[in-house]
């Protein structure tokens, strides 16, 4: 894996955790009064208590998926993003990286904030990426 997806996985599994919580409150929103589950429901109406246990079960289906996915995210956030950026050897690279990946800034956010050209932050980002890629492919040799 290279060093720029696994700095993008956290967002990319905030994104699903998003989908995800969407989806239970749908499914609980159907369990309401009158409410309806468009993706269950063939005919509107009728109660909600025959289809209460087979709801759960997806609610509980989808809650779990949800903390294994927040408890990656934790892990890449706390622990496995950190490491990585410690083996940037340049200082400014390292700033660049987190404010853009950690911090979720544009590039012109970064250049703003750190009072830099975007091609030089554009450099010292892709510098600070190849500096981990390079110990990321060393220690699976």
């Amino acid at each position: 894996m290279r060093a720029e997806d696994i700095l993008r996985e956290p967002e990319r599994l905030e994104r699903k955790m998003r989908i995800l919580a969407e989806e239970i409150a749908q499914i609980r929103a159907s369990l309401q009064p009158g409410g309806v589950d468009y993706a269950a429901d063939r005919v509107q109406g009728g109660g909600n208590r025959d289809k209460y246990p087979a709801a759960m079960d997806r609610i509980i289906e989808r809650e779990k998926r949800f903390w294994e996915l927040d408890a990656r995210r934790t892990w890449l956030t706390d622990i496995r993003i950190p490491e990585l950026l410690e083996l940037v050897s340049d200082d400014r690279s390292r700033d660049v990286l987190r404010c853009y990946y950690i911090c979720r800034h544009s590039l012109r956010e970064v250049a703003e904030i750190v009072h830099w050209s975007v091609p030089t932050v554009n450099r010292l980002r892709r510098q600070g990426l190849a500096d981990i890629d390079t110990h990321l492919h060393s220690d699976m040799y």
